[in-house]
């Protein structure tokens, strides 16, 4: 017998269905993400203990599954905390400034669509992007780009109390 021509490895085995198909780039950026929040929580005045810090892990994390969008926002944002941390110059924190910027535009022109499709994690991502330019760029007016955000946060809070409801009225918890 001779040696087999068949591109397939001579020991092929189907992969197994609980098997992560998530990209080992998009693996790396959340293991990247989480290192840069347990950095800032290392250096925050208030050391949090055992239960508190896998609160941040979970709460992290359970972001971070949220949608592309929420990822790129959270990447940006552990970026930029980077570069504080490390004492870059401030010039690298404008580059970051142009970043949150550009990204806006971006969110900005997507179509709209309905909140059935993936558009929920794009209007959380939104949500995410706006709270992250509040901290890290210079507005003019807080409570006016709080105030733009409000129906956006609103389509997002709606929809949940209203899950699994059959009958009467639709309530909104505040």
């Amino acid at each position: 017998m001779g040696l087999s021509t068949d591109p397939q490895p001579p020991l092929w085995l189907p992969r197994p269905r609980n098997l992560s198909d998530v990209p080992t780039a998009t693996i790396n950026m959340i293991g990247f993400i989480l290192s840069q929040y347990e950095r800032l929580v290392d250096v925050s005045f208030f050391k949090p203990n055992g239960w508190q810090l896998a609160g941040v892990r979970k709460s992290a994390t359970a972001r971070l599954q949220c949608s592309d969008t929420v990822r790129w926002v959270m990447f940006l944002a552990a970026k930029i905390f980077q570069s504080i941390l490390d004492g870059a110059d401030t010039q690298m924190t404008g580059g970051y400034t142009e970043w949150i910027l550009k990204f806006e535009r971006q969110l900005n022109l997507a179509p709209e669509q309905s909140l059935a499709s993936n558009n929920l994690g794009n209007l959380i991502g939104t949500l995410e992007l706006a709270h992250l330019k509040l901290k890290f760029v210079h507005v003019r007016s807080p409570y006016r780009n709080v105030h733009d955000l409000a129906p956006v946060f609103l389509q997002v809070a709606l929809p949940i109390p209203l899950c699994g409801r059959t009958s009467g009225p639709p309530r909104l918890y505040l």
